[in-house]
């Protein structure tokens, strides 16, 4: 039976982070990897984002590698069993042969056994034909039938026989008799033999076969062990870079962030209640859902901008966790990253949790064609920039797909 392997997983995670740890300590302290400035900021994000892909993709790699090698260790498992059966099949098999061979070696005395007895037989009729001759009942020829090789041609002392006065009768027939018995020992012994032989080709064919099979296996096994080994290396070291390029995005970003002035965001907002919030036929898109009290508002400007040729939709209340998850595709998943990271800071820029106007009901991330406006040229910002303020939506500066009631 094959040791399978017995590592924890959750032991090798927790040795990647302890030696990651590690490395980012001794950088830190001894200045090997000093911050770089805010121009490398995107580079660093797109960095973090690629060696992010590269660890997932690793991962699944790794998962699909340990369901092969659960696959290939229960195959050595049936191997192993199917091993056992074929030698104790054989064991079996050679007591077969050995009992064949027994029996060989008794037919082989009987067959003898039955050549005395033949013997026996041949010098009976002589006797009987010799006291004839004497008798003067046989001549010269016929005493010559018993010349020859063969003990047991029946037909040279059927003749022999026939010249005497009947005596011999009896013994021809025990003759008969012998060299039939001799025929059928013989064909019983050969025929044994081979099938016992047969039989252990045939279990030692299999055995052989099942043998290879296992080496096989056992070569696929500490080939796809090699591959996880490798693939968990790569993870580390993935995992070390990311924590290292996240390290110098943190420090780019308080350091952005000490320099914002204090009214750079908006102020806390009170969530809408859901029954407060209904929703707005779009012209292009799915219903926008808003909070009731602009809600005749936004489809008196969906409204005026259809008319000018301009099929406008809209994404507009979000409930805490669904800003929760804004931001953490936006601005990263740690808690300071969702929390307290400057909005300007995120990429596109999202209002911290409990400070979007998304949250209250009152703002709305534009649609034009299919998609947030993207930028103040195209027709749909225009057109808005133009005449939204009619029904109380102000743009966001900078993000050219957000209006709402405080411009916020």
């Amino acid at each position: 039976m094959l040791n399978r392997p017995c590592a924890n997983p959750g032991d090798w995670s927790r040795r990647q982070l302890f030696a990651a740890v590690l490395i980012i300590g001794f950088a830190l302290l001894s200045g090997a990897s000093p911050v770089r400035s805010e121009g490398d900021l995107q580079d660093l994000r797109d960095e973090r984002d690629r060696l992010s892909r590269e660890q997932a993709e690793a991962t699944s790699e790794i998962d699909a590698l340990r369901a092969d090698e659960t696959v290939v260790l229960d195959a050595i498992d049936s191997l192993d069993a199917d091993i056992s059966r074929s030698e104790a099949r054989l064991v079996g098999i050679e007591k077969a042969v050995d009992s064949a061979e027994h029996e060989g070696a008794v037919l082989e005395a009987q067959i003898a056994q039955t050549i005395s007895d033949s013997t026996e037989v041949r010098r009976r009729v002589a006797e009987m034909a010799v006291d004839t001759y004497v008798r003067g009942d046989l001549g010269g020829d016929e005493l010559a039938l018993l010349g020859g090789d063969n003990p047991l041609d029946a037909e040279r002392y059927e003749a022999l026989v026939e010249l005497v006065t009947g005596r011999g009768d009896q013994a021809v027939e025990e003759l008969r008799a012998i060299e039939d018995d001799l025929s059928v020992l013989r064909e019983d012994r050969a025929a044994a033999q081979e099938e016992a032989i047969r039989r252990r080709a045939e279990a030692q064919d299999q055995l052989v076969a099942l043998d290879q099979a296992r080496s096989r296996q056992l070569e696929f096994a500490a080939d796809v062990a090699a591959r996880i080994r490798a693939r968990q290396a790569e993870t580390a070291e993935l995992t070390t870079h990311q924590i290292l390029v996240s390290e110098e995005i943190r420090q780019i970003e308080l350091a952005l962030a000490s320099k914002l002035p204090p009214n750079a965001t908006s102020g806390p907002v009170v969530p809408a209640m859901k029954a407060d919030v209904v929703g707005v036929n779009a012209p292009a898109g799915d219903d926008t859902y808003v909070h009731g009290a602009i809600a005749d508002d936004l489809e008196s400007l969906y409204a005026a901008a259809a008319a000018d040729g301009i099929a406008l939709g809209g994404w507009g209340w979000r409930d805490p966790s669904m800003q929760i998850e804004v931001r953490r595709n936006n601005c990263g998943a740690s808690d300071w990253e969702i929390f307290k990271k400057p909005a300007a800071l995120c990429n596109p820029p999202a209002a911290r949790p409990g400070f979007s106007q998304h949250e209250a009901g009152l703002a709305v991330d534009i649609t034009y064609q299919g998609a947030v406006i993207s930028h103040e040229y195209s027709l749909a910002f225009r057109w808005m920039a133009a005449n939204a303020h009619r029904w109380g939506f102000y743009n966001l500066p900078g993000e050219p797909w957000h209006w709402s009631t405080t411009g916020h």
